[in-house]
C-alpha cells in the first residue's frame, strides 16, 4: 500500500501543506519523476549536461553536445571541372562554362556581302569577311586548344556551312559552300549556326 505521511498531531498531510523546500532532491528516488510531471518550458539550457558551449553560432547535436555547423562543401575550380573530378564540391554559376559539356562559344549569323551580321552568339567578339562565302569568327575568350564544331546551318541555297580551319585557340574561321561546291555568301536568314566545345585558356 503507499505510504501516507501525518504531522504530530496525526493529522494527514497533503502535498500543499508541506513547506517550502521540504522535499529535497536526496528525498526523491531515482527516475521518481516522470515526462508527465515536469511542466513545459520548466528545463532550460542551463539544466542541460550537454558538453560544449551553447551559443547563437552552435546546435545540440544527437550525442548531446554543442557544435558548430560545418561549413559545406567547398568551389570546384576550373581544372576539376574540366576534368569532371568525383569530389564533394560546388560549381558555382561563373564557373559552369568549363564543364565539358557546354558549349564554350556559339554562333548564329548571315551575310549577303561583306563582314556577316551575327542573330544571336556566346563568347563571339567579332566576324571577318575573307572573302565570298569565307569568314572567320573571333572568340572573346580564348581556348585552350582545338575545339570542334557541331551542328552547321543550312542556307536557303540548299548548300551547308563547312569548317574550312580552327585556327587558333583565339578564332574559328569557316566556309559557306552550295551544292556544286563553291563558296557563297550567305544570302538568306536563319543563315548558318556554330557551337564550339573544348576548354578554355
Amino acid at each position: 500500500m503507499p505510504w501516507q505521511v501525518y504531522n504530530s498531531a496525526g493529522q494527514l498531510l497533503q502535498a500543499t501543506d508541506l513547506p517550502d523546500s521540504t522535499v529535497t532532491a536526496s528525498k526523491l528516488a531515482t527516475n521518481a519523476v516522470t515526462n508527465a510531471k515536469v511542466a513545459d518550458d520548466a528545463v532550460g539550457v542551463a539544466e542541460l549536461s550537454a558538453t560544449g558551449t551553447a551559443s547563437n553560432s552552435t546546435f545540440l547535436r544527437g550525442d548531446n553536445a554543442w557544435a558548430a555547423p560545418s561549413g559545406g562543401p567547398s568551389q570546384a575550380n576550373q581544372a576539376a571541372i574540366e576534368a569532371e573530378t568525383n569530389q564533394d564540391t560546388y560549381i558555382p554559376p561563373d564557373l559552369i562554362k568549363h564543364s565539358p559539356g557546354v558549349a564554350k562559344a556559339w554562333s548564329k549569323f548571315y551575310w549577303n556581302s561583306g563582314t556577316p551580321t551575327q542573330t544571336s552568339g556566346y563568347n563571339i567578339s567579332s566576324y571577318t569577311d575573307n572573302g565570298t562565302g569565307d569568314c572567320t569568327i573571333n572568340f572573346t575568350n580564348s581556348l585552350s586548344g582545338n575545339g570542334c564544331t557541331v551542328g552547321p546551318g543550312f542556307n536557303a541555297q540548299g548548300g551547308g556551312a563547312a569548317l574550312s580551319n580552327f585556327g587558333s585557340s583565339g578564332f574559328m574561321r569557316v566556309e559557306n559552300v552550295n551544292t556544286s561546291g563553291s563558296n557563297v555568301d550567305q544570302a538568306a536568314q536563319p543563315g548558318q549556326g556554330h557551337a564550339i566545345f573544348g576548354d578554355f585558356s
